[in-house]
């Protein structure tokens, strides 16, 4: 507990044997990644009404958490920013293909090189 709020944290442990806890917020359980196919605007909910001003761009990899309707409830953190991003956008702007997922994984960890060296 911190203050009134639950905190959870699951337990991993990861491919050199290393174990140690994770807050829940930076774990994705029951998900399905998938990729921005082109940019789009997050919304606070599954109704155009509720846009926000956060969006996720081309090849912004995300996962999707559920699916109501024509929108999806996703999580991801767009290139160059600092927090992971939540909402609802339209589930036709994603791709769920293996390989767009793949190059847009191989994207992201390109450009964390790119921006450790500078």
């Amino acid at each position: 507990m911190s203050g009134s709020k639950r905190i959870h944290y699951h337990k991993i442990k990861l491919s050199d044997g290393t174990v140690g806890w994770v807050h829940d917020e930076f774990v994705a359980i029951h998900v399905r990644p998938a990729v921005a196919t082109q940019e789009e605007a997050v919304y606070k909910r599954p109704d155009m009404a509720a846009i926000t001003e956060k969006t996720f761009k081309r090849g912004d990899f995300v996962v999707v958490r559920k699916v109501e309707g024509q929108f999806v409830e996703v999580t991801g953190k767009p290139i160059g920013d600092k927090w992971f991003t939540s909402g609802f956008i339209k589930e036709d702007n994603l791709s769920y293909y293996n390989d767009d997922v793949k190059y847009a994984a191989t994207m992201r960890r390109s450009s964390r090189r790119d921006q450790r060296k500078n």
